[in-house]
């Protein structure tokens, strides 16, 4: 359920943790809107990232993190292994490392990762700007290896995949072999239940055709 930030008043999941994912003020439950007071912020949506994964993601690698340091102290090796075993348990601290760092960076950014208003439709992480809704003909959610997917039917999507550096631009275009369009939002990192996010748009598309 979407509740309204009574501070900025952006639609919003009701956590009292992570607050709100636009102005980061904490939603308490006498700051949301209620009918009675006259403020109808529906038409504007903000969802915030997922803190699940990167919370996840970050204590696992700071296990791998801390049992590669522990061979690296308990066996020897910092003195006298050999260089395979070195390499090989340098190149595990490493590479974890930098996946803590990655999940560490998720935790700590607030900004929102998907807005959707009367101008259509941003993905901060999609990076391909606002997709306005005139652009927008058609949406269908898709799994792919249990990750949630939502692809939009652009009117010309080689316009927004120019966006998009050289190696995003050749992971998008090769999209409809998993069964997904060009322009296509992972929403399995997102804190809100995807089949809600696909009904609002979908809802904002029939708006859309109808008026035009």
């Amino acid at each position: 359920m979407l509740v309204t930030c009574h501070h900025c008043g952006h639609r919003v999941l009701p956590t009292t943790q992570d607050g709100c994912p636009s102005c980061g003020q904490i939603i308490e439950p006498e700051s949301l809107s209620s009918p009675q007071s006259g403020r109808d912020f529906s038409r504007k949506i903000v969802v915030g990232p997922s803190r699940c994964r990167p919370v996840i993601s970050l204590l696992v690698s700071l296990a791998f993190v801390a049992g590669g340091i522990f061979l690296l102290i308990g066996s020897g090796h910092t003195r006298g292994g050999r260089t395979s075993e070195l390499l090989a348990v340098w190149s595990a601290i490493i590479f974890f490392g930098s996946c803590a760092f990655g999940a560490a960076s998720q935790l700590i950014d607030l900004r929102p990762r998907l807005i959707v208003d009367d101008e259509g439709i941003f993905d901060r992480v999609l990076g391909v700007g606002r997709i306005p809704w005139s652009d927008i003909r058609g949406a269908y959610l898709r799994q792919v290896r249990k990750h949630c997917f939502l692809s939009l039917e652009i009117v010309d999507s080689e316009r927004y995949l120019q966006r998009l550096s050289y190696f995003k631009r050749a992971l998008a275009r090769a999209n409809p072999t998993c069964g997904l369009t060009p322009v296509s939002l992972n929403l399995s990192a997102i804190a809100l239940d995807p089949n809600g996010i696909f009904e609002i748009i979908i809802e904002r598309i029939r708006e859309q055709t109808e008026n035009a």
